[in-house]
Order: structure tokens, then sequence, then C-alpha cells
């Protein structure tokens, strides 16, 4: 969480029920989502992929939420058939937000403002 929470670019955006998961159709993957609030965001989920946890791996935004409030570039320029609507994406959006969670959109395939997934 420290990892996503120094990257986001919102003055003031505080990440909250942060979780991550796996799925089968995307081995040795994690999807991360969380919460956005603050710096002019409120009630927005945004989701990241990265293959460690531990923080020593890339980062790259999913959807456009994460791509809009963090510096880490969209995944479908690593892995193109990753997307916001993957099962694997959907549930962890559901697991920080709830039954209700917007599916969210692709982020831009530039994402994060053009900066690269950093490590």
């Amino acid at each position: 969480m420290r990892r996503l929470q120094s990257h986001v670019v919102l003055t003031g955006g505080r990440l909250s029920h942060v979780q991550a998961v796996t799925t089968k159709a995307f081995p040795g993957i994690y999807f991360i989502s969380a919460r956005v609030d603050g710096g002019g965001a409120k009630n927005l989920v945004a989701t990241w992929a990265t293959q460690r946890l531990g923080g020593n791996a890339p980062v790259y935004a999913v959807d456009g939420n994460a791509a809009l409030v963090s510096l880490y570039g969209g995944v479908r320029a690593k892995i193109p058939e990753l997307h916001a609507t993957v099962p694997g994406a959907y549930k962890s959006r559901v697991c920080a937000a709830g039954p209700d969670a917007p599916q969210g959109e692709d982020a831009p395939i530039g994402g994060g403002g053009g900066a690269p997934a950093t490590k």
C-alpha cells in the first residue's frame, strides 16, 4: 500500500480498503484495488496489477482511474490481453468497494500521464 500511495499524484489523495487478489486466468498477476478519496477524488475505485506484492516488481495501471491518479503506466502496453473487465480485476474492485463496485474502463495504453511503470 505504501508503494501505491507514494505514486498517487493527487495532493491530499489517500488510498483505503486496499485489496489484492489473483486469478487462474492470469497466473502470477496480482490485481490490487483501492478506494481513492481526497485531492478532488470522492469514492473513486482504482485498480493496478503487479507480479509481486513485496514491492520489487513493476506496477501497472489496469483501469483509467489508476492511470489518472497515479504515475503508473497502463498494463496493456505490457500485457495486451489484460483488461479492466477480466475477472481478477473486477474481483479486487468488489473486495475494495463492495458488491456495487463499478466495472471500470481500461487504462490508456500509455497510461499514467505518460510516466513509465516504476519499480
